[in-house]
């Protein structure tokens, strides 16, 4: 079997200048490219950053799936006939804000995954989604079909269902103490915040 070279690209979007966070991504997009890269994957919210003060910031840096923002990701991915995988703060026609992740090649977009199951602050900002998430045919695994926007870890849905919420609660409590109730998050206490999060996420799985 062939090998694939992938590519995690770490940025800093900013919620207030969302033309910026699109600039860093496309710029992350190309670089990778350039050095080889067949997959590129984004961070989670990579228009918006994870951190929200509010739905109307969240509503202000949303995108539209068939809008600039993912034709810009697709764009750079015809650079390196790539396939890019990025979440974003997507906006749809009827106002609704969801936590979505896009997998998009230099054709345009192939599929969009809406969060499923919210945790945390989301659901203050973002409605979930009603369906799994996509299993997409690719030709970097040639006739084998995977989900891109749905690795699968063995025995990770069995000990979600066991231990993840347990997991999830005691992460949000560790973060809850790192940020005093009411107070909007500083950038130090938002990165603590993030830190409990992903140590929950790692008991979890």
């Amino acid at each position: 079997m062939s090998s694939v070279r992938v590519a995690c690209c770490q940025i800093s979007p900013d919620v207030e200048r969302p033309d910026r966070s699109a600039e860093l991504a496309r710029d992350a997009i190309r670089a990778a490219i350039a050095e080889g890269a067949q997959i590129v994957v984004l961070p989670e919210l990579a228009n918006s950053g994870y951190v929200l003060r509010s739905v109307q910031e969240a509503r202000a840096a949303g995108a539209s799936e068939d809008g600039e923002l993912l034709a810009g990701w697709a764009s750079e991915a015809a650079r390196g006939d790539a396939l890019v995988i990025g979440g974003f703060c997507e906006l749809t026609p009827d106002g609704t804000l969801f936590n979505s992740a896009a997998l998009v090649d230099g054709t345009g977009v192939l599929a969009v995954y809406r969060k499923l199951h919210l945790w945390g602050e989301e659901p203050r900002w973002f409605a979930a989604g009603s369906h799994p998430a996509p299993v997409v045919k690719t030709r970097h695994r040639g006739d084998r079909t995977r989900s891109l926007l749905r690795p699968r870890v063995p025995g990770a849905d069995a000990r979600a269902r066991t231990g993840g919420r347990r997991a999830d609660r005691r992460a949000h409590q560790l973060a809850a103490r790192a940020r005093p109730a009411g107070r909007p998050p500083g950038r130090a206490l938002a990165r603590r915040h993030d830190r409990l999060l992903e140590q929950g996420v790692r008991r979890r799985l």
